[in-house]
Parts: C-alpha cells; sequence; structure tokens
C-alpha cells in the first residue's frame, strides 16, 4: 500500500463529527423513539416506598462474676459445672448474620401470610403483592393470560378459589412452598436491606413496599424478629444453664434430705452411748451433711446469681429510630429512566448508522 492510499484511508476525528452531523436527523430519530418509550415506562413502573428504621444491638458484655462463684464450687460432690457456666456473655453476632434473620425462609413465609393493616382493611401481605400492588398495565398483561384457564374452568361451573391460608410445614428439617410462593419470597426478599455501619454499630433496616403503611409494618416485623432473634441468642444459653442448675439444685437437695436423716437417726439411737466409734461417725456423718450443704448452698446461690444477670440484660437491642411511614416514593426515577434512555437512543443510532455504512461498503467492495 503507497503512503497517498494509507491516507485516503486514515479516518481523523473530525470526519467522524462531520459524517454524525450529516446523519443527526436519523439520531434524533432514535433519541426522540427511545425517550418515548422511558416516558411510557416510567409512567407505567409501580410506585415504591422505603421504610427505615434504626437499631443499635447491645454489647455482650453481660457479667462475669457468676463464673467466678462457680469455680469456688467446681468438682464439688462430681458435679463440675464450672465448665459449663463461663460467664455468660456470648460470642458477638456477626452483622452479616442481621441480613439472614430477616431473610431466612421461614420468617419470610410467615411474612407472606401474616395480616397488615390497609385501606382500613386487613389483607396478608401475599394477597397485597398479587392483587393490590400490580398496578401497572405491563404487569397486569401476564397475570390475565394466566388466568384464562381458570376463568374458563369458572365459566363452565367450576370453583377454583384461591386459597390465601398459610400451608403447615409439619417437618422442621424439611420445608415445601409453591411456586407462586417461592417467587413471592424471593421477592420480599429483594425489598428488605439490612445495612450495618461498621465503625459505630448502628444497623439500618430499610424495606421497599409499594404502600408506605405495608412498608412501615413489614419494618416493624423485621425489627421484633431481630430482637427476638439476639435475644435468643445471647439470654437463651443462660436461661439452659439455670434450668440445668435447678435440676442440678433438686439431686443436691435430695442428698442433702439424706445425709441429714441419716445424722438424725444416727443422734437418736446413741443418746446415752459415749465412745469414740460412736463420735468417729458422728464428726465422720456432720462431715458429710456439711458438705452436701455446701454444695446445695452454692449452687442456689449461682442460681439467683444467674437470674439477676439475666433481669439485667434482658434489654438486647437500642431502638434508635423506630419504622418510620414514608412520606415520598422513593422510586421510580422517572427523571432518570428518561435522560438514561435518551442516551441509549443516542448509542443505538449511532452503531446503526456505522452498521449500514459498513454494510453498504462490504455490498460496494462485493459488487
Amino acid at each position: 500500500m503507497s503512503g497517498s492510499d494509507y491516507q485516503k484511508d486514515e479516518v481523523s476525528i473530525f470526519d467522524i463529527f462531520e459524517f454524525l452531523l450529516e446523519k443527526k436527523k436519523v439520531i434524533i430519530r432514535y433519541v426522540i423513539g427511545f425517550a418515548i418509550t422511558g416516558v411510557l415506562l416510567s409512567l407505567d413502573a409501580g410506585v415504591e416506598f422505603t421504610s427505615a428504621s434504626k437499631i443499635l444491638p447491645r454489647s455482650d458484655q453481660v457479667g462475669t462474676s457468676s463464673s467466678d462463684l462457680i469455680s469456688k464450687f467446681s468438682g464439688l460432690g462430681g458435679i463440675d459445672i464450672s465448665g459449663f457456666l463461663g460467664g455468660v456473655s456470648t460470642s458477638g453476632i456477626s452483622p452479616m448474620l442481621y441480613s439472614e434473620v430477616v431473610k431466612n425462609n421461614s420468617f419470610v413465609f410467615d411474612l407472606l401470610y401474616s395480616n397488615f393493616s390497609y385501606k382500613n382493611d386487613s389483607v396478608s401481605l401475599k394477597q397485597f403483592l398479587t392483587e393490590e400492588a400490580r398496578s401497572s398495565i405491563l404487569s397486569k398483561v401476564p397475570d390475565f393470560l394466566y388466568s384464562i384457564p381458570s376463568r374458563i374452568f369458572k365459566l363452565f361451573g367450576g370453583d377454583n378459589t384461591d386459597d390465601q391460608s398459610q400451608p403447615e410445614n409439619t417437618d422442621r428439617y424439611i420445608q415445601k412452598y409453591s411456586l407462586e410462593d417461592e417467587e413471592l419470597i424471593l421477592n420480599i426478599k429483594d425489598r428488605i436491606l439490612v445495612e450495618t455501619d461498621t465503625e459505630t454499630g448502628i444497623m439500618m433496616i430499610l424495606v421497599d413496599m409499594p404502600s408506605p403503611e405495608i412498608a412501615a409494618q413489614v419494618n416493624k416485623k423485621c425489627l421484633q424478629r431481630i430482637e427476638a432473634f439476639v435475644e435468643e441468642y445471647r439470654l437463651g444459653n443462660t436461661k439452659g444453664k439455670i434450668e440445668y442448675l435447678q435440676t442440678q439444685l433438686k439431686d443436691a437437695e435430695n442428698k442433702l434430705n439424706k445425709e441429714l436423716e441419716i445424722l438424725s437417726e444416727l443422734k437418736d439411737s446413741n443418746k446415752a452411748v459415749i465412745a469414740s466409734d460412736y463420735l468417729l461417725r458422728l464428726e465422720g456423718q456432720q462431715a458429710k451433711y456439711n458438705f452436701a450443704f455446701s454444695i446445695y448452698a452454692g449452687i442456689q446461690q449461682q442460681i439467683e446469681q444467674a437470674k439477676l444477670s439475666l433481669l439485667e440484660e434482658k434489654i438486647v437491642i437500642d431502638l434508635l429510630e423506630p419504622a418510620k411511614v414514608p412520606n415520598e416514593k422513593s422510586a421510580p426515577r422517572r427523571t432518570l429512566i428518561v435522560i438514561a434512555f435518551c442516551f441509549l437512543g443516542g448509542f443505538v443510532g449511532i452503531v446503526a448508522i456505522y452498521l449500514r455504512k459498513f454494510a453498504a461498503l462490504y455490498n460496494d467492495r462485493k459488487s
């Protein structure tokens, strides 16, 4: 290729702009067409409201004096409870776990069939999302197509009413959902967001719903779920320890009563006998009784200490901001949608122009 041919094949930026200016009418048509599409889609998109709340989980610092008391009585009478009650505090909960708490299938499934106040009436979340929330035209088209078989069935006298009652899952380890419920569960999960500030530890719960009242009520359910989980996570071990100690206390009490009965019989049967062997037996039995009493008193004291710690740590979450009923919609952002479609239309128009140009050049060379 000669130098003159190479210069002819070179394309400058000025040439590109000049070519696009010549085809500006075509590009404008694409921009207008995509802008109209963006306007229609933005108007048809469902309105969303975001309810926000803030909480601060308390630190896991529970009284450690209980473990000191236990160490005094560990190993007494064959009862080694020092390792069992190594303090009431539990390991910290990962911030990622809070999101899983409100997004696990069991909770969302219960949420799906929970009733909420909507327009002076009580409606389940499933009914709200399937009937009330789908107000856009595009979303009604597939609903109408899916409903054609049921309409035909009803036309010939059949009864195909939808059952909005919650199905029962009798097996704890196996859960079965219908296809519709599974899709709604995924939909609800996408509407719930839990954000945690790693520096302050403050958690923000965000819930998006087509209704501001429903969004706030679902947010409240999430707050209650997190609070119940944290309370069970942090205080469940303490409650179990109290139950264990109460069982040990009952055994220690039975042993104490048995030793006391033996000691009383020994004293009554040898009132007039003063002998060295009797005194030794009496001292030995008295020592057994004192030993059993020390175990009983130690366990009883530990139970009271654990109950006091449980009472002090009853509040595990501080509510900084309750669930707010939003006044302004959070979506759709119609202006941004239209602007994005305008840029997309311009890009598609430019690509289409160059594809036509390259196709024309290819046909010329081929001919």
